[in-house]
């Protein structure tokens, strides 16, 4: 069922029967064999958790199709709560990419809960960067 899922690699395979115990910092950690019994059609894929911690004033993205997009979600006293559209722009837009470490030249600004519809206190309303 999830054989190659995101598609077949190509060229030599160098690492078999990797076999790590979770607290490594790299693959290459992990113990494993050089001589290998693999196909590409058998290429290994991940998809991984990018989960923030909830520190006040930090902020995530949520329901988006990626980790550059999604529902505003702001940390307030331990707890994850929304931010509400009035006066949400493309500055504002600008300022939570930039905090994200993201891309933040043409960022787009959505409202009306374009992302799904959040849970939690709304934390800030009213936004209004000037996007520096």
């Amino acid at each position: 069922e999830f054989e190659g899922s995101f598609g077949a690699g190509a060229g030599p395979i160098h690492m078999d029967n990797v076999d790590c115990v979770g607290d490594e910092s790299s693959l290459f950690n992990c113990s494993f064999t050089a001589d290998h019994n693999c196909n590409h059609f058998e290429d290994a894929g991940v998809t991984c958790g990018l989960e923030i911690q909830c520190e006040d004033g930090a902020i995530r993205l949520v329901g988006g199709d990626d980790e550059t997009q999604g529902r505003v979600e702001v940390c307030s006293l331990g707890f994850w709560g929304t931010v509400c559209d009035d006066l949400w722009g493309v500055d504002d837009a600008a300022v939570a990419c930039k905090q994200l470490g993201l891309e933040y030249t043409g960022a787009v600004a959505y409202g009306s809960a374009y992302f799904g519809v959040g849970s939690g206190p709304i934390v800030l309303d009213d936004v209004a960067c000037v996007g520096n």
